[in-house]
């Protein structure tokens, strides 16, 4: 299950699954019987407890029928369902029993359906985890469940390849880490058109295994996304053929990072210690470059940073320079303690501007004031200005990171 499914999911729905699902245990490999047929969670629909009701709906004839050939209740579903496609912003929503109860909804609530029903019975089910199309497993491995009116055009199930994506052994080394939908993702091509397959937001686990696809015609999309908001971007085409694995290299375009120079920190700004004592902000960001922010801890904007900051703790901590972020004195309050923060890189300092007074040596713009808080800055090994980003902005962190990394790189600011 999902980690949130934990959190929000009632004890009845969670009795429901494990009591209705003991009884198959045994009759498929352990990890068949957990994921397609224990497990409640099959798209983004609510979690209810329908394997009771599915238990009670069918005679003991009628599901030992669709045991030996679940297609029959993808017929018999399909038969007595009404298509309502009318539903913007609800498609693939239904829950089993309420689609159960009306025989009613669009096609995705019905594919739902089809694998509550399925595994409510025993019949290992599932959503392909990137066609999305409703399957159940057979001698013969997955087959399709076909619902003729929503695929008249396919009356057999479809054919399967391999997908195995590869590391680019010449990729720059200030190539993203792969991340699906964030900076990859493959689309088949459908009635001309590109369908981009679905696959979870920021999967980086890609090289191990391979995927499973449809045969066809794809597009690779990988891209780099620039601090000017334009993006380096790279398509791939390839063929995946029935029963056949294919190679791809998952390789980015080189990017050049330009790195002008924004204005240099004024000295003499004191900032205070968390023991108290008082030191100057340049001692603080020494002489190997750093990263400076002047922060507003309670606020989301500052956490969001803070997160991303915690994220990047490795690459970071392989850079090695300085990072302080900066609180004013009204901010520093009895709510915020730095040791609650301990996956920040180790060179993460937190120090109190009083009024936040040094901020205006920095910015003198309206623009960034107006932003609000995070304000921060990348500087070099001369303390100029190199990168500056204000407010509610995914991502910065990155771009700060990347930029740090450029200017250690080539040493930019050190002649």
């Amino acid at each position: 299950m999902n980690e949130k499914d934990l959190i929000d999911t009632f004890r009845q729905t969670l009795d429901d699954h494990l009591i209705g699902a003991l009884s198959q245990q045994g009759s498929w490999a352990e990890d068949t019987f957990v994921r397609y047929i224990l497990c409640p969670r099959i798209s983004y629909e609510m979690l209810v407890p329908y394997r009771g009701i599915f238990h009670n709906a069918f005679s003991a004839d009628e599901a030992a029928a669709f045991r030996e050939n679940p297609s029959t209740l993808a017929r018999m579903l399909e038969q007595q369902y009404e298509y309502y496609e009318d539903l913007p912003n609800l498609k693939g929503k239904g829950n089993p029993i309420g689609t159960f109860s009306l025989m009613k909804g669009d096609s995705k609530s019905l594919d739902i359906l089809f694998v509550a029903v399925c595994r409510s019975l025993g019949i290992p089910a599932r959503l392909h985890p990137s066609a999305q199309k409703p399957q159940y497993l057979s001698d013969k491995g997955w087959e399709d469940a076909v619902f003729s009116l929503t695929s008249p055009q396919t009356q057999k199930s479809t054919s399967w390849g391999m997908l195995h994506l590869h590391r680019d052994i010449k990729v720059p080394q200030d190539t993203p880490e792969a991340s699906y939908f964030e900076n990859f993702s493959f689309a088949l091509l459908e009635d001309g058109v590109y369908k981009t397959l679905i696959y979870p937001y920021g999967s980086t686990d890609v090289y191990s295994e391979p995927y499973e696809v449809e045969a066809g015609a794809y597009r690779l999309t990988t891209g780099i996304r620039m601090k000017d908001g334009t993006a380096k971007v790279r398509f791939v085409y390839f063929t995946v053929n029935a029963g056949d694995t294919t190679e791809v290299v998952l390789s980015y375009r080189e990017t050049e990072v330009d790195i002008p120079v924004l204005g240099k920190l004024a000295p003499g700004s004191i900032l205070t210690r968390l023991d108290g004592t008082e030191v100057e902000l340049e001692e603080l960001l020494g002489s190997e470059g750093a990263i400076a922010a002047w922060i507003e801890p309670e606020r989301e904007p500052t956490k969001h940073l803070i997160r991303e900051l915690c994220e990047l703790a490795e690459p970071l901590d392989k850079l090695g320079i300085p990072i302080v972020l900066m609180i004013g004195d009204m901010e520093w309050n009895a709510s915020f303690d730095p040791v609650g923060y301990p996956k920040l890189p180790v060179r993460t300092v937190f120090v109190q501007d009083s009024s936040y007074a040094s901020l205006s040596g920095f910015i003198s713009k309206p623009a960034a004031y107006e932003a609000g808080y995070p304000h921060l800055f990348v500087l070099d090994t001369l303390h100029q200005v190199r990168y500056s980003a204000s407010g509610y902005k995914i991502g910065t962190g990155k771009e700060a990171l990347q930029i740090a990394a450029a200017i250690s790189q080539s040493s930019i600011g050190s002649e």
